[in-house]
């Protein structure tokens, strides 16, 4: 029986290190479609089987060109631009990297027959979430207008490793260094943080189901939901700084710019959950994973 095989782009980042390592693990041959100047060095130690095609997504003949020389049967996509604050990356760059890769990936995929299964957001579903989360979903609709049929898009929310390369990290090290924390609006947003090895797992059933893709949005989230004030809360109790005080910052007016600050961020489990034939992982036990800590009994 001939071994199944996957292009993945955006392998060297948290998510798409974690699905090309689960990828391999469960038998598949996996391609790993890079920049020139992508460290590798790291996804190597996790998926050492992993062979490495250095070329442009914006290019529709290197996304075909990768797909054909890996006799491809998937492709991943977990590439893309999250900026940190807004001010990091210009709309043009959002757009390029969001918007014209998922329409040259989506009509290579075309063109080749094979399926495609793409990681966008939570906040292309937002409608305050600015110009990332308008170029996320722009590019869900380059994919849907593309003519490919074989295609599912995974909307996560906010994604966390136990590497430390995530915004819970982040939180995790203001919350180690601050005497006080300022939480703006109150850090009364909702939040359903959720691993990047619940939602590579969710892209691997996707890309090992018998049809079941045909256009699919799935949402995934953790299986909590918690406020960001409870986040911090969380974090200082587990790092034995418990005594730190949260203060609310009212500001005036609500922008894109601090969106994450008031807007929910929660999502849709169901079919994600039926998907897996599992629950998603409680944030609290995802956190002591992160802190190095056993989980919570439940």
């Amino acid at each position: 029986m001939r071994s199944r095989s996957v292009v993945v782009s955006g392998a060297t980042g948290m998510l798409g290190s974690c699905v090309a390592s689960d990828f391999a693990q469960r038998g598949w041959k996996v391609l790993c479609f890079a920049r020139p100047a992508s460290a590798k060095d790291g996804l190597l130690a996790r998926a050492p089987s992993a062979r490495f095609y250095t070329g442009d997504l914006l290019s529709r003949e290197d996304v075909s060109d990768a797909i054909s020389s890996s006799g491809a049967d998937a492709f991943v996509n977990c590439a893309g631009k999250a900026p940190l604050f807004p001010f990091r990356a210009g709309r043009a760059e959002l757009f390029s990297a969001n918007v014209l890769a998922a329409r040259a990936i989506a009509g290579a995929c075309r063109e080749s027959g094979v399926p495609l299964v793409h990681v966008s957001s939570v906040s292309a579903g937002l409608p305050g979430s600015g110009a990332y989360g308008r170029s996320k979903l722009l590019g869900e609709r380059e994919i849907a207008a593309s003519g490919l049929a074989d295609f599912a898009v995974v909307r996560p929310s906010t994604i966390y490793d136990e590497a430390g390369r995530n915004d819970i990290a982040r939180l995790v090290r203001a919350a180690r260094s601050l005497p006080v924390i300022p939480l703006p609006y109150g850090g009364s947003c909702r939040l359903q943080p959720v691993r990047a090895a619940d939602v590579s797992a969710l892209v691997l059933a996707l890309c090992e189901r018998k049809g079941g893709r045909r256009g699919r949005l799935v949402e995934i989230g953790g299986g909590s939901v918690v406020t960001l004030r409870d986040i911090f809360r969380m974090i200082l109790s587990g790092i034995g700084r418990g005594g730190v005080p949260i203060v609310p910052v009212p500001l005036p007016g609500r922008s894109a710019f601090l969106s994450a600050f008031f807007e929910d961020r929660t999502v849709d489990n169901s079919a994600a959950e039926r998907i897996l034939g599992r629950r998603t992982m409680p944030f609290r036990d995802g956190l002591s994973q992160v802190l190095g800590k056993p989980k919570s009994a439940r």
